[in-house]
């Protein structure tokens, strides 16, 4: 990832940002290494691109033939939004500055053949995660992939959310399959 200015690194970080850069795009290439991209180009939706951690490692990886991102953090979004306006494939992006609420499957479609959510689920209000992955299941093809992670255990503990095994059984709810990967920073899930 290209060095973030740093005025507006230290304004995102007087916002409450930190830079989970490392982990994050661990979690990225982990889920792209499972892809099955020979020769191919992907649509894919993001659900919380952040400041493009995982936008940029797609690019790099020439998997993304559509990308839908929706980042509803204004500044995350102003700082990736500019990040991109140069990139060669920029015609091939959607970046949306909007709520997690908003109708993503009358918007955009149902057709995308992986959708991410990498750390992200755990700022949605607890009552309402279910339901946001279920609109999240609604947008991905027949057969389709989302690529899901989660805060660290011990966070998950301190803080009094789901535990790993309360994430994958309301996960199986909705997907047939689901495998954790538990060697990352934080699990991520595979979802079809």
């Amino acid at each position: 990832m290209p060095d973030m200015d740093s005025r507006e690194y230290d304004r995102l970080k007087e916002r409450g940002f930190k830079d989970y850069s490392l982990g994050h795009r661990r979690m990225y290439l982990s889920a792209i290494d499972q892809m099955d991209a020979a020769d191919r180009a992907f649509s894919i939706f993001e659900a919380g691109f952040g400041i493009g951690y995982g936008l940029k490692q797609m690019l790099a990886a020439d998997v993304v033939g559509r990308y839908v991102g929706c980042e509803p953090q204004v500044d995350s979004y102003n700082y990736t939004v500019g990040e991109m306006a140069e990139v060669p494939l920029a015609d091939r992006l959607t970046l949306i500055h909007s709520p997690f609420t908003e109708d993503m499957v009358s918007a955009y479609g149902a057709d995308f053949e992986h959708a991410f959510c990498i750390e992200v689920i755990e700022h949605v209000p607890l009552d309402l995660q279910a339901d946001f992955i279920a609109r999240l299941a609604a947008m991905l093809t027949p057969g389709g992939t989302l690529w899901l992670s989660t805060p660290c255990k011990l966070r998950n503990a301190r803080e009094g959310v789901r535990t790993t095994d309360e994430w994958e059984a309301m996960l199986r709810q909705q997907f047939g399959e689901v495998t954790v990967d538990r060697s990352q920073w934080t699990y991520l899930y595979r979802c079809r």
